[in-house]
């Protein structure tokens, strides 16, 4: 056959597809209902998956997201290790500057000690938490607000100033508190406070960020400097060093580098493991198997359909032998005939994805609820969206291809004789 034949063909099949669509609702309709659903399910699922991806991610990018290392201090449990570990001073804080310093692949370190702590008020306590950072902790890492008053400058960070920032929790009670005791309205920046471990620090802004697991309402953020000066110690042991890294896609070469720096400041000692590769696979893992369950749920569909489709174009068959025998009594071919059902079956699959992917879309309608409710925006997954409807027309060819080549092989003559 020609191009102009094939055209002529495909416009004559797909014609008679609707036809039959329409001469048959109910049945057509039945049929249908196998692929619309699979589709709908593909489409659906897909615009969730992408939302919930894009609220962890988000949550990943806020914290460091796949540009994170963490190196975690190894505690030797045989003879062998505790000799060979000897020789090394550990993780130390200053391991962290080391590495932002020396490593090409490093864009900055995260600094963060912390001890729990209690604001002395009178003869009242308030407990809270106590956090030394450094400038890119709280910048990068934390992504802080200064909702009142003003933010670290580098010469606090640099003199370790005996200043503070107080997260929203604290800032009310001692704005409360102070109003109380002096009976009149009165701010807390540039008031001192005096926790319970002897330090005095000068509260020069309050902090806030949307990491409400951290905490952060009842924590103090100081200097590291500051911290360090008062516990007297300048470079302390750590169980964990945090690295942000420039390119996430060069982690492997990250951690060699980093490796290379560690092994020379430990003196050879490996006594530090990386946590973030068995991290990020198994979120990789996590979401590539939520991926194949989808799949799963929808392909079971989409071969429910295909039988439906089988059935019908069977059911047509049946009911267009004659037609079949007097189209081939004028010339037409078993190919002609073959094509003809093909692209009938596909007619009616591409019918029914068509329309799961108008359903699909249904979750949408629901969307600003779930952002509101779940933080999650939902969003359209067009690549999804056109797999699984050429999915479907696939699916109608191959469930179409037995029924096809049942009417190809039709005898003309015993065809006409059919009543």
């Amino acid at each position: 056959m020609n191009s102009t034949k094939i055209i002529e063909l495909t416009r004559i099949s797909i014609k008679t597809s609707f036809q039959e669509i329409y001469s048959h609702k109910f049945r057509s309709s039945l049929t249908l209902i196998g692929v619309m659903l699979g589709v709908a399910a593909i489409v659906a699922m897909s615009c969730i998956l992408k939302g919930t991806q894009g609220f962890i991610k988000k949550i990943f990018d806020e914290t460091g997201g796949l540009s994170r290392i963490m190196i975690e201090e190894i505690q030797p449990s045989l003879p062998e290790e505790q000799a060979h570990f000897s020789r090394s001073p550990g993780l130390r804080l200053n391991d962290t500057q080391f590495l932002e310093k020396h490593g090409a692949t490093v864009r900055t370190g995260l600094v963060m000690k912390q001890e729990w702590t209690r604001i002395a008020l009178g003869s009242s306590y308030f407990n809270c938490r106590l956090s030394g950072v450094n400038q890119s902790y709280l910048e990068e890492d934390l992504k802080h607000n200064i909702k009142i008053g003003e933010r670290f400058n580098s010469e606090h960070y640099e003199q370790g100033d005996p200043v503070c920032l107080v997260g929203k929790e604290i800032y009310t009670y001692l704005n409360q508190y102070w109003k109380k005791q002096r009976a009149q309205e009165a701010g807390i920046l540039n008031q001192w406070i005096h926790l319970e471990n002897g330090l005095s620090l000068k509260i020069i802004g309050m902090i806030d960020t949307d990491f409400s697991r951290w905490r952060i309402d009842r924590t103090i953020f100081i200097p590291i400097k500051t911290l360090l000066r008062y516990q007297g110690r300048l470079n302390p042991s750590t169980q964990m060093v945090s690295l942000l890294i420039k390119d996430p896609l060069k982690i492997e070469e990250a951690q060699s580098e980093i490796t290379s720096n560690l092994l020379w400041l430990h003196r050879g000692a490996a006594d530090f493991t990386f946590r973030t590769s068995d991290w990020i696979k198994n979120f990789t893992s996590m979401f590539k198997s939520f991926n194949y369950l989808f799949g799963a749920i929808a392909s079971i569909g989409l071969f429910v359909g295909g039988l439906s489709i089988m059935n019908i174009m069977l059911s047509s068959i049946a009911e267009r032998i004659r037609e079949i025998g007097i189209k081939k009594a004028l010339g037409a071919t078993r190919t002609q005939i073959f094509f003809q059902f093909i692209v009938e079956s596909m007619t009616l699959s591409m019918v029914g994805g068509t329309l799961g992917l108008i359903l699909g879309l249904l979750p949408l309608l629901f969307a600003e609820p779930i952002k509101k409710g779940m933080e999650i925006t939902i969003g359209v997954h067009y690549g999804a969206m056109l797999v699984a409807w050429l999915f479907s027309i696939f699916v109608g060819f191959i469930f179409g291809l037995y029924p096809a080549w049942k009417a190809a092989r039709l005898s003309p003559i015993q065809a006409l004789h059919y009543q």
